[in-house]
């Protein structure tokens, strides 16, 4: 489940992935898994809108989020999207080894899939595997980043040249075609009014995040099946830092704003790079930042520098990726235990060029 929220005043997006197996007290019917709002919502013929509207006043009565549309789509209408909007696939780095020997497949069985680090054109088959697998240490956490991935990589080619245009020409095809294979509260011109609205707003101005184990936590449910409890203050504060970020601060009111967290930094080279984390380690020093441990990491060969949070130091992680000139979705709540809390400066091989540029 992804919550969006759109500024058309400020010209800004938000969007947040919720975990499926996250505990919530359902309206009208007690707890459980929030994926099971909206099968009971049809279940119970839930007045308003069966399983939609239960699953937004779900999210209202537990996270104080109104939700006002709502749109529920099946793999075929993401894949025709995409094969109709971007025919020769789209652009995606992959930021890590990926093998998955029990992918599901459209008949009930498995198949073997498979994802070298470094960019790669997918098409939308296979953007679809990469965006479901769950074959990675930080599972359904990163199966929902690289959903959010896939879905800015779609964003990015409907913006490209024609892409628009390309996508304002089939959106009523599309619309008519589909029928069945979705559900919304949406209007046909609501959802080209808001193809519009996005090629106004800046890469930039899109935040995403995840709510992943900083802020819901493993447990069983009283059924005994396992669950995860959220940490209803801190999802709080991340949908306000989401839905409501604020205007771009200076870098000298990042770092003092990092200097107030003080935590431990660490720098590990996930590269082949002989000296890499030690290089890095004196470029952030010559930009004022104390690093007080340097190490290796190559378990797993990295495509894309990250910066991972252990423990809740988000001002430190968005000013050492502003430093370094990194998107804010590089920004990850680990839980990996290569250190019990800071920040990781997480090298991969565009680190070279970052502290060389």
């Amino acid at each position: 489940m992804m919550l969006i929220n759109i500024n058309p005043a400020q010209k800004s997006v938000g969007v947040l992935s919720l975990p499926r197996d996250l505990w919530v007290e359902i309206p009208d019917f007690g707890g459980s898994r929030i994926n099971q709002a909206n099968f009971i919502g049809d279940g119970n013929a839930y007045p308003g809108g069966g399983g939609p509207a239960l699953a937004m006043e779900t999210v209202a009565a537990n996270f104080g989020v109104r939700v006002d549309k709502y749109l529920l789509v099946n793999f075929d209408v993401f894949t025709t999207i995409v094969d109709t909007l971007a025919p020769n696939g789209v652009p995606v780095t992959v930021s890590e080894w990926i093998d998955d020997p029990d992918y599901p497949d459209d008949r009930y069985g498995t198949i073997h899939v498979k994802f070298e680090p470094g960019e790669q054109r997918m098409n939308a088959e296979t953007l679809l595997q990469y965006a479901r697998t769950r074959a990675t240490d930080g599972g359904d956490f990163d199966r929902a980043r690289r959903q959010q991935q896939a879905l800015d990589a779609v964003r990015a080619e409907v913006l490209s040249a024609g892409g628009m245009i390309n996508f304002l020409s089939q959106a009523f095809t599309l619309w008519d075609a589909l029928q069945g294979n979705y559900r919304t509260n949406l209007e046909l011109n609501d959802i080209v009014a808001l193809g519009d609205l996005m090629g106004e707003i800046k890469r930039e101005d899109i935040h995403y995040r995840v709510i992943d184990n900083l802020y819901a936590f493993p447990g069983l449910s009283p059924q005994g099946e396992q669950v995860l409890y959220p940490d209803f203050a801190g999802i709080r504060d991340l949908i306000l830092d989401t839905f409501y970020a604020q205007a771009q601060l200076s870098q000298a009111e990042m770092k003092a704003r990092a200097d107030e967290e003080n935590p431990l930094v660490y720098v590990f080279n996930g590269t082949q790079v002989v000296g890499l984390a030690g290089d890095t380690r004196d470029w952030l020093l010559a930009k004022g930042v104390r690093v007080d441990e340097i190490g290796n990491d190559v378990t797993n060969a990295r495509a894309l520098t990250e910066i991972r949070e252990y423990g809740r130091y988000h001002e430190t992680a968005k000013y050492l990726a502003a430093l370094m000139g990194l998107p804010e979705d590089r920004i990850l709540r680990s839980g990996d235990g290569l250190i019990a809390e800071g920040v990781l400066v997480a090298l991969g091989r565009d680190a070279v060029e970052i502290i060389g540029g």
